[in-house]
Parts: C-alpha cells; sequence; structure tokens
C-alpha cells in the first residue's frame, strides 16, 4: 500500500493551488484527448499525483509509476487492492513538461 503525503491539503484560492503547484511538481503530465475529462495532472517526483485538470477528488494522491512515464506511454497508476501499478489504456501520455515556479 502506498500512502499519500499531500491527498488531504487544502488551498484558500485556486491562485493558492496553482503557485503550489508550480513549486512542488516534478512533471505535468499532457493527456491524449481521447474523449476523457481529464487532460492535465501535476505530479510529485514520488509518483503521487497532486492534482488534475478532472476529476481531481479521485486521482489526487494516488501514485503513477515514474519508471514508466514517458511521452507515448499509458500511465500506471497503483491500484491498493491489486497491489500492484495498473495500466490506464485511457490515459495516454501526450507530453510532459516541467513546472516553472512563479517569483
Amino acid at each position: 500500500m502506498k500512502y499519500s503525503q499531500f491527498r488531504l491539503l487544502t488551498f484558500k484560492s485556486k491562485e493558492d493551488l496553482s503557485d503550489w503547484l508550480n513549486k512542488t511538481a516534478f512533471r505535468i503530465i499532457n493527456l491524449k484527448g481521447y474523449g476523457q475529462d481529464m487532460l492535465t495532472i501535476w505530479a510529485h517526483d514520488t509518483g503521487e499525483i497532486l492534482h488534475c485538470d478532472f476529476h481531481s477528488q479521485i486521482y489526487t494522491g494516488k501514485f503513477i509509476d515514474m519508471k514508466k512515464l514517458c511521452t507515448g506511454n499509458h500511465l500506471n497508476i497503483w491500484d491498493d487492492r491489486k497491489n500492484r501499478y495498473v495500466i490506464y489504456e485511457n490515459l495516454f501520455v501526450e507530453s510532459l513538461t516541467t513546472p516553472t515556479p512563479t517569483p
């Protein structure tokens, strides 16, 4: 089982969340659109999902397999029930960027 260190954080505003993501995220994952609602994920260097642009209440605190994270791959997300990473075929990595902290 993997334990989230950021899932329960709350922010006063969208600007506070945005500033925190830009300081804390290791990668911004941009997903190819296959009709799903979620297209952007912010991930910590531990693989923990910090936030996403849709379904954040579902995915925040889950873990991505950072060893397999690269453009052109599907996301592998940890499943506690199966005790392993599971391939999410509808979440295809189109590009990866590094956040730019605001001064």
